[in-house]
């Protein structure tokens, strides 16, 4: 039954080609729009390798000092310092992972004989980073705790990296040495290379800090070695252990502040999720997900209203000249559910049609305005340009989103047209005829 509705909707379409254009265009196209920002929300959002485990990792970028004295005034804000993170945020007991990485650089790798080299975003961190974010090794393996408590100079670099020095990325490279701004380090590791968008990821290359480094930044630190250079990562066993870390970190802090001369710390509400961190743009200003939320709605609902209210017109005048062939059915013992059946039907299959072509087109957008769309200040820095994976793009959220969207529109321009048509008198309706 259903399939014949399907194909009366495509007759239908061919019998008003202009009409048909028309309609199935404009309605792709609000699709489209409300397509791209669900998939700007996913990349944005959701997990990705390699940072796969986004729902369950918090953040902390920023630290507010200020002095115990004082009521209003006098604070400063800087990214971790190497006290805080060891005192505050290693110790704790809940998450399955704890990692800090001072900020991303850009370095000068060179092969030992500096015929070939490669200017490299840089990413100095421990062997927690590997816990955190799933990389995937095309060759030997991630530095261990005991190389970052050592000080043994070893390097993870991804395969753009590999290929451009050693013309290989296999086996046969680890081991091998490469120097990092004129430093000697032996290769362990070749990664996949890592789109810009994996923000907390990214680089070309990734080395371990040297602990001694740590310990002489904390002590040359300013303000009882509270500013620095670092940023922290929590990788949870669960979101639901959320609020627990969170706990466990303001204890943490307010057992260190007491320790403090004449300063405190203030981690204003961090640690962050990923959207909360995202949406930090300043570190004095706390970040209102609800109100961003509620922003994001309001726009999807009218990218939603106004095209569904011009499809309901449009519809509503299909079927009056449609009241003769649903007299018809009327008098043939069709009654009011099954004429309201016919109607969705057909309409589901022209803006499912519409569907699959506003998500084509969405596609298309977000590749072309990719560096407009999810551009930003940090990433306009980077060494390398923004990727795009099918892993990122080809993803069931965003086809359930896609389906849910046509269906909904469906509902909204064809329900009361098809309500209208059913209750007319069949008498009437084969005077229309």
């Amino acid at each position: 039954m259903y399939r014949q509705y399907f194909r009366q909707a495509l007759q239908m379409l061919k019998e008003s080609p202009f009409f048909s254009v028309i309609t199935i265009l404009g309605t792709a196209l609000a699709i489209c729009m409300i397509m791209v920002m669900v998939i700007v929300f996913e990349i944005q959002n959701k997990g990705f390798k390699p940072e796969l485990n986004r729902d369950r990792t918090l953040y902390v970028k920023d630290v507010a000092i200020t002095h115990k004295n004082e009521e209003d005034g006098g604070m400063n804000y800087s990214l971790v310092g190497g006290r805080v993170a060891k005192e505050c945020f290693f110790t704790l007991k809940t998450p399955e992972a704890v990692s800090m990485q001072l900020m991303r650089m850009q370095t000068l790798v060179t092969s030992t004989d500096q015929t070939r080299r490669m200017k490299c975003d840089q990413i100095r961190t421990d062997e927690g980073f590997w816990k955190i974010f799933d990389f995937e090794f095309l060759a030997g393996k991630p530095f261990l705790r005991s190389d970052v408590e050592s000080n043994i100079k070893k390097a993870v670099i991804s395969r753009r990296l590999a290929l451009r020095i050693f013309g290989l990325a296999d086996e046969s490279v680890i081991g091998q040495t490469i120097l990092v701004a004129r430093r000697p380090y032996v290769v362990g590791g070749i990664v996949e290379d890592v789109s810009p968008l994996a923000n907390r990821a990214y680089a070309q290359i990734w080395i371990p800090y040297a602990q001694s480094d740590v310990d002489r930044l904390i002590n040359e630190e300013t303000l009882e070695g509270l500013i620095g250079s670092y940023r922290v990562l929590i990788l949870a066993r669960s979101s639901g252990d959320f609020n627990k870390i969170k706990t466990e970190v303001e204890q943490n802090v307010a057992r260190f502040n007491n320790s403090l001369q004449e300063l405190k710390i203030d981690l204003m509400k961090q640690p962050d999720t990923q959207m909360e961190s995202r949406l930090r743009l300043w570190s004095n200003v706390v970040p209102d997900v609800p109100r961003m939320l509620g922003q994001y709605a309001l726009v999807l609902i009218v990218l939603l209203l106004v095209p569904a209210m011009n499809l309901s017109g449009l519809t509503a005048s299909r079927m009056q000249k449609r009241m003769g062939e649903l007299g018809v059915r009327k008098a043939f013992g069709a009654n009011r559910g099954t004429l309201i059946r016919q109607v969705l039907a057909e309409n589901l299959a022209v803006t499912l049609l519409d569907g699959v072509l506003g998500l084509l087109f969405s596609y298309v957008a977000v590749f072309l305005l990719k560096d407009w769309l999810l551009g930003s200040f940090e990433l306009a820095s980077l060494n390398s340009g923004l990727t795009l994976s099918a892993g990122m793009l080809i993803r069931p959220a965003i086809f359930f989103f896609a389906f849910l969207f046509c269906l909904l529109l469906n509902l909204l321009s064809a329900a009361i047209p098809a309500w209208n048509a059913s209750s007319g008198n069949i008498v009437d309706s084969l005077n229309d005829k």
